[in-house]
């Protein structure tokens, strides 16, 4: 794997963590990680499918 994917699976996992773990909205998960929100939204998607696949 290069280091771009292992940084999109730990970023896809803070992301669930904070949203679904912690409650966070995509507006503050963004201002966390410093992303813009629609961002986050993508990555939440990806992260979504990725785990429904795994699963």
């Amino acid at each position: 794997m290069t280091h771009s994917a292992i940084f999109n699976i730990v970023l896809e996992g803070k992301i669930l963590v904070l949203r679904y773990f912690d409650g966070y909205s995509s507006t503050q998960i963004g201002q966390l990680l410093g992303l813009p929100p629609g961002t986050v939204r993508s990555k939440l998607h990806e992260a979504r499918k990725h785990l429904k696949d795994m699963l």
